[in-house]
């Protein structure tokens, strides 16, 4: 006999594997040795009988009292989210440190002479015409400290919350990128503007990758 519908494991066979047999009646010859930790599913119960069923689609008898309840295997870890402190993945934590040290380092560089992000105006590298403004350095230290809130409460942030630190970092440094080359063919993007794109590329892909585990 062969499963009909799909097959949905319920029960382990036991260590020791076991012996199943066409009928629910141990009189007869077995039909078959189930071999231990195999997967099976209940699929009816007569007494001490279990009618079970394997990944395959065959079906049997078996003695019901030997199987064990089986439960799901713990998820496998991310191969983005990797190890994690208190809830803060440790790829979203170096992206964070990358962000902020970028920060400090030189975006632009020509001549000999860098700007860091904490000389460049947000409405500048935005497209405006004044050199003056609110800087991109501060932006980027807080939402990069926003990473850290879980080794504070224990708590995951959602998925949204990493993509929108990210989106600040890889924002305004394309934006940064952007101006830099239009404003001089000499201009070139240095060490710190790279550390800071790739710092928020690190945090998108782990919120990409958690979508929508943490959003819930």
């Amino acid at each position: 006999m062969l499963l009909s519908g799909p097959f949905v494991p319920t029960h382990l066979v036991p260590e020791s594997g076991m012996r199943a047999w066409a009928q629910p009646d141990g009189t007869g010859p077995a039909v078959a040795r189930l071999d231990p930790g195999l997967d099976v599913q209940m699929l009816d119960r007569k007494g001490d009988w279990a009618n079970i069923a394997c990944a395959n689609g065959w079906t049997a008898w078996v003695d019901g009292r030997l199987l064990t309840a089986w439960s799901a295997p713990p998820p496998r870890s991310r191969l983005v989210t990797g190890i994690e402190l208190r809830g803060l993945s440790i790829v979203s934590l170096i992206g964070g440190v990358a962000i902020v040290v970028g920060s400090l380092l030189h975006w632009w560089s020509v001549g000999g002479i860098g700007t860091t992000a904490w000389d460049l105006p947000i409405a500048f590298v935005l497209g405006g015409d004044t050199g003056d403004g609110f800087k991109i350095g501060p932006v980027l230290v807080v939402a990069a400290l926003v990473l850290v809130i879980p080794l504070l409460t224990g708590r995951k942030l959602p998925s949204f919350v990493l993509l929108a630190v990210a989106l600040v970092a890889l924002g305004l440094g394309g934006a940064a990128l952007i101006r830099g080359l239009r404003e001089s063919p000499s201009l070139y993007p240095d060490v710190g503007l790279i550390l800071t794109m790739a710092g928020g590329a690190l945090v998108a892909s782990d919120g990409l990758a958690l979508w929508p585990s943490r959003s819930s």
